[in-house]
């Protein structure tokens, strides 16, 4: 699970991405440029009371929550902010990101829908979605979802790496073999830097499936 500092840079970069929030007004401008924390709190707090309606200072308040390990005022300002404007990806993807630090999935999952109903532009949402399903128990759609990363981006090897966990977990060993292949591939010191639990499900893959001729898949043309 992500750090609470992960978890805040994360909301504030995703908002520094998508510029389709409302345009600060200069009363604003304390609020979204201080760092999150203490001093981002108090200061959001003081352009809310004068721009109650303005979204943005919402999820900016929301940062300064999480890296506070105030995760349920942080939700309720991303609450807030999605009433304000139903269609913010920021304040959806913050919403799951917070929702799944509480370890609340389901609704992180929605939350994580929305946000790529909105803008399918960015991967990290569809990584979330695949890793909230898989979570969930639902390995089969969770594997299509980092299928789609792969298609996307056919020369990432951590892409490459999740498809070979999701594969192997439904028992779909040479699959997953032929996909940690490529991940070798594109980066030989991938099994250095794995994990303990991918290292030992590459290893029980390899011993059941033996080897396996590197995996190829087409990039997408237009994939979420």
């Amino acid at each position: 699970m992500r750090s609470r500092l992960a978890c805040a840079s994360l909301i504030l970069l995703s908002a520094a991405c998508h510029p389709r929030a409302i345009p600060r007004l200069d009363a604003t401008a304390p609020c979204l440029e201080a760092e999150a924390g203490k001093a981002g709190r108090n200061a959001c707090r003081d352009a809310i009371a004068d721009n109650p309606g303005e979204p943005k200072l919402h999820t900016r308040l929301a940062a300064s929550h999480v890296a506070l390990g105030q995760d349920a005022e942080a939700l309720a300002e991303l609450e807030h902010a999605i009433r304000l404007d139903p269609g913010n990806f920021e304040a959806h993807y913050g919403a799951g990101m917070v929702l799944a630090r509480l370890k609340r999935t389901a609704d992180a999952l929605m939350h994580f829908r929305d946000a790529r109903a909105i803008d399918a532009s960015d991967p990290s949402v569809t990584w979330h979605i695949a890793y909230a399903l898989r979570t969930l128990g639902e390995r089969e759609e969770a594997f299509a979802e980092f299928r789609a990363l792969v298609e996307r981006y056919p020369n990432n090897p951590s892409a490459w790496s999740w498809m070979a966990i999701s594969a192997a977990e439904m028992g779909r060993h040479a699959e997953a073999v032929a996909y940690w292949q490529r991940t070798l591939e594109l980066n030989v010191r991938h099994f250095d830097l794995m994990q303990p639990t991918e290292k030992a499900m590459f290893e029980e893959s390899l011993r059941i499936a033996g080897p396996q001729p590197s995996a190829r898949i087409e990039p997408a043309t237009t994939k979420p």
